[in-house]
């Protein structure tokens, strides 16, 4: 019985000191991204549009659509949807705005129009 618990135990330091380790590198890792994160932020405050063309300055020009009543638009679509809005109202929000983006995307090209939809979330 006790080189059961001998053998437990050790196994149980070296999972600590594995995880340990993990941890560790993990830490260094989330600390430079933290520091580069620092260095990218003064060039990503204000107009979304601005920042859009700070990253690619070869695209000039960029429409944005917000949608002002998402719980409306997927109580209008469903009753589930209604019913999960409450319940979770980000998850919603972001499939109305999938929705969304697929409906401007086949609205553009019948209209023959060549164009990139993509959506883009807030940290």
């Amino acid at each position: 019985m006790s080189t059961f618990v001998t053998i437990l135990l050790l196994f149980n330091v070296l999972l600590s000191a594995a995880l340990g380790l993990l941890f560790l590198r993990l830490w260094r890792v989330q600390h430079r991204l933290h520091g580069r994160l620092q260095q990218l932020a003064p060039n990503l405050a204000g107009d979304p549009a601005r920042n859009f063309e700070l990253v690619s300055a070869s695209r000039p020009s960029l429409i944005s659509i917000e949608i002002l009543n998402p719980m409306e638009l997927a109580a209008k679509e469903s009753w589930v949807a209604g019913a999960l809005g409450s319940v979770t109202p980000t998850l919603v929000r972001r499939l109305v705005y999938q929705r969304a983006a697929q409906m401007v995307r086949e609205e553009l090209k019948g209209h023959g129009v060549t164009a990139e939809v993509r959506q883009h979330h807030a940290p």
